[in-house]
């Protein structure tokens, strides 16, 4: 076995962290993968392996306690993405929120796909709704134009070409690798990478590489006391009446079931792309969505006074607003389009933290796409809590 280990290139005063810059990486001649159920068991191993670490050796970013993991995953022959991070996180001990990836490929899959250039981080705040997502690897943004995260999603120019993005330094410590399979790990500081506040809360942390999803990691954060919780029926009110005059034009968004809306008989969230797989930019592009989570004390609307509830009764606020995140992620592009939902839940009963709600919505993903969108394959995520649904891909081929 080669091993490379991990490095770091200065490039304009910053730091250009690779995302082959791996605190181990090992490079072998290509084996036959197992069958399917020996990569679960592969992927199961693996996951109690890494989520069995003491959460002193993330808070410590120990590369001795995993140095021989990269090891472990080739010799079970596994392909994947295993993510861990600590229990607990106190703010006042440590300002990061450390987490060890594991990534494993084989040669085909690095060369089709390029991994600085395709892996993302997601945070998911399970109690509030609120999603973060952006690049696992940041470069050198004076050598990488393009807009910064989040800003794809409110842009109409179109996404920088990829050779824009990749550096020559990039390209040798590729070089260096050689053929085979690779395995290796990272640590990861969410916090740094996606600006994450310092309030208390409970976190679903993942890793996307295009197509394929690593298993969620679980957060408690220890911090500054989180603002007071609820949406006041007024606020409520508001996110009714935008999603009415947004649904004037072509009937989308929706937020209520239809026949397209897929089944979902368990707590989760589920999808379904409304378009042929293949399309040449037809607008509208809708997605389908179901989801039914537990109401957590942000997502509950205020009860109001009695005076109060005698005005409401015309204007019958919802008793809950539920926060989700559709994530368009486009190859060779590690920033994703991002689309928050706000859902309106109504119900007959007086809802109390823990209740399971359903909702559902319908959008046209289209519209938060660039105008010159790239022809090439996407793939859909929808986040919501610390479920999430996908990849739904989605092929937008030339116009004629």
């Amino acid at each position: 076995m080669n091993r490379s280990g991990s490095r770091g290139l200065q490039s304009g005063g910053h730091t250009l962290v690779l995302a082959l810059a791996l605190s181990v990486i090992v490079a072998v001649p290509c084996q036959a993968g197992e069958k399917g159920t020996q990569r679960m068991e592969a992927r199961d191993r693996l996951t109690a392996r890494i989520h069995g670490l003491p959460d002193d050796v993330y808070l410590r970013q120990d590369r001795g306690a995993v140095a021989a993991v990269p090891d472990e995953a080739l010799a079970l022959d596994f392909t994947g993405l295993v993510l861990g991070a600590p229990r607990a996180v106190s703010v006042e001990s440590t300002q990061a929120l450390p987490a060890l990836l594991l990534s494993a490929r084989t040669q085909k899959r690095s060369t089709e796909l390029d991994w600085q250039r395709n892996a993302m981080v997601v945070a998911s705040d399970v109690e509030g709704g609120e999603v973060y997502a952006g690049e696992a690897f940041p470069g050198d943004d004076s050598k990488s134009p393009g807009p910064a995260p989040g800003d794809a999603a409110r842009r109409n120019d179109p996404l920088p070409p990829p050779q824009q993005v990749r550096s020559r330094q990039t390209d040798a410590l590729l070089a260096e690798l050689g053929a085979g399979d690779t395995a290796g790990t990272v640590w990861l500081d969410f916090r740094k990478l996606l600006a994450l506040p310092a309030e208390s809360g409970r976190w679903a942390l993942r890793v996307i590489y295009f197509d394929e999803v690593s298993n969620p990691a679980f957060v408690e954060v220890r911090g500054k006391p989180a603002g007071a919780a609820g949406v006041s029926p007024d606020a409520a009110l508001k996110v009714v009446s935008r999603i009415r005059e947004a649904g004037q034009t072509n009937g989308l968004p929706r937020y209520y079931r239809t026949p397209d809306t897929p089944q979902l008989n368990a707590p989760g969230v589920a999808a379904v792309l409304a378009t042929p797989k293949s399309t040449t930019g037809v607008r509208p592009l809708a997605l389908h969505g179901a989801m039914r989570l537990e109401v957590s004390p942000q997502s509950l609307v205020h009860q109001v006074g009695s005076s109060a509830r005698e005005r409401s009764a015309q204007t019958n606020p919802p008793a809950a607003v539920l926060r989700a995140m559709v994530l368009v992620v486009m190859k060779d592009r590690s920033t994703p389009v991002r689309i928050p939902l706000e859902i309106p839940v109504w119900s007959e009963r007086t809802l109390k933290p823990g209740d399971l709600v359903d909702a559902a919505f319908s959008i046209d993903i289209a519209e938060a796409m660039p105008k010159q969108t790239l022809a090439g394959t996407y793939q859909v995520y929808v986040v919501g809590g610390h479920y999430l649904s996908g990849p739904y891909p989605l092929t937008l081929v030339p116009n004629r």
